[in-house]
């Protein structure tokens, strides 16, 4: 048996239940999976024949010594998915940026530097949308993400510019697609779409995610909207293991919301195909690998 780390997090160092859905078919083909926390000191990462993040939800709070981590990862020669170098891009938001340049639609964002207090007041105060979403350029599970109103720009000013000196944001307008529709999420197994999913928040809110109330369904889109997410994913750094493209639909046009190639949820417990998928791919990059060492 070959084993591969599945990478979480001393926050919370066992699989998640999603991801313990890939222990039998990981083992069924050879693999043998095991939990490791990126931020433990003593793991010795050398002894694995692969290294594949899942669930290192912590990093965004020390990016310094995550980034670090990968540095080392690097030096040991052992096969990391996805790729230091897409880790590094997909880390900070600003790779919608990139996204942008290449033709991909986004949504309209305002950066704001760590500590460019002024800048973010004279944004807020000339805010083009009624409402607006601001957030960390690093940041997890909706984390310090704000829905504004325009006439709510004075009370929350000051919180506003102490979280702007704490670390870069980013200000989009705020889109209703998210609540009468819905975020869908493309997951992507070894470069092939695998399954989708439908998000939405509970009434009254934005956020998606489930620990705020929100729900997930297991949707087959319309084909157009495949296709789309299938040109955004030619558009990311490869090859990758696993990715998973978040975004609305205005006029029947895929909009991008994030792409998430570090530590994405991949939602396999909707599709019950996919956790084979995701083993498949696994074992196909291990096995590539050790062809080409062979050679």
């Amino acid at each position: 048996m070959t084993s591969i780390a599945l990478v979480t997090s001393s926050d919370a160092p066992a699989l998640s239940p999603d991801d313990q859905l890939l222990i039998e078919p990981l083992q069924a083909r050879g693999l043998t999976p095991l939990a490791v926390a990126w931020d433990d000191p003593t793991a010795q990462w050398e002894q694995f024949e692969s290294i594949v993040l899942r669930s290192t939800w912590n990093y965004h709070r020390c990016l310094e010594s995550f980034f670090s981590w990968l540095d080392h990862l690097e030096t040991l020669q052992v096969p990391i998915w996805n790729p230091v170098p897409a880790l590094r891009w997909n880390v900070q938001k600003t790779y919608l940026r990139d996204l942008a340049q290449l033709g991909i639609p986004t949504i309209p964002t305002f950066w704001i530097e760590q500590g460019e207090t002024a800048s973010l007041a004279a944004l807020l105060k000339q805010l083009p949308w009624r409402e607006a979403v601001i957030k960390p350029i690093v940041g997890a599970c909706a984390s310090d993400v704000w829905r504004i109103q325009a006439t709510e720009i004075d009370q929350a000013h000051g919180a506003l510019s102490a979280l702007a000196q704490q670390k870069g944001l980013m200000l989009q307008p705020f889109l209703h697609e998210v609540q009468r529709e819905g975020e869908y999420s493309f997951v992507f197994l070894g470069g092939t779409l695998s399954h989708t999913v439908l998000k939405r928040p509970q009434q009254n809110d934005f956020r998606v995610q489930p620990v705020y109330g929100g729900t997930c369904l297991h949707v087959v889109p319309a084909p157009a909207l495949s296709e789309q997410a299938e040109e955004i994913y030619q558009a990311l750094p490869r090859p990758l293991l696993y990715a998973r493209i978040d975004a609305l639909v205005q006029e029947n046009r895929l909009v991008v919301m994030e792409v998430e190639l570090t530590e994405p949820d991949l939602l396999l417990r909707f599709d019950s195909c996919a956790p084979l998928r995701f083993a498949q791919a696994c074992s196909d990059h291990f096995l590539e690998r050790k062809e080409t060492l062979s050679h």
